[in-house]
């Protein structure tokens, strides 16, 4: 279908083509995983050579509450992440005293990992709240589950596309 968004840069409507789906309620993990799966098998119709890219807002935000960080200061962070852009997030750190840790902790979402097994692990190095741990362990169920049915070379973990906390 086509939708219109107002586009960040010129603030004039612009067209994009998606395909959405729709969760009624707070979806949980077992939908979550329906919608990727599904997902998955649409784009396998299509082409046979394909990626889907995945993220998890809950947990760059629980990453970020973690460490304290305020909603206005997650806003510009989560941009650099979105950007893949370390030397910007360095920037912004220092500029608002975030802790050299929670700097470290969150340059590991910019970074672009080859698969999900290297992801997954430099993830839970940084994962030390309950919440953080929590949305990890969702992600990993997630992955899991995708490997199990067989999709494990077609997903990426990439956070840049967890670019807007206030989607809707």
């Amino acid at each position: 279908e086509n939708v219109y968004r107002i586009s960040k840069n010129s603030r004039s409507f612009k067209e994009i083509r998606q395909t959405g789906l729709e969760c009624i309620g707070t979806a949980n993990l077992i939908e979550t995983v329906e919608v990727i799966y599904l997902a998955l098998r649409s784009l396998e119709s299509i082409s046979k050579n394909y990626v889907l890219e995945i993220s998890h807002i809950g947990l760059v935000e629980a990453i970020m509450n973690q460490y304290g960080i305020e909603e206005s200061l997650a806003a510009k962070l989560l941009t650099a992440i979105s950007r893949k852009s370390s030397d910007e997030l360095y920037s912004l750190c220092k500029q608002n005293d975030v802790s050299s840790e929670a700097c470290n902790a969150l340059t590991v979402l910019t970074e672009n990992f080859p698969d999900t097994s290297r992801a997954l692990y430099y993830i839970s190095e940084i994962c030390h709240s309950q919440d953080a741990k929590i949305n990890f362990s969702n992600l990993s169920h997630i992955v899991q589950f995708i490997r199990q049915k067989g999709y494990g070379e077609n997903i990426k973990i990439d956070f840049s596309i967890a670019n807007d906390m206030n989607y809707y």
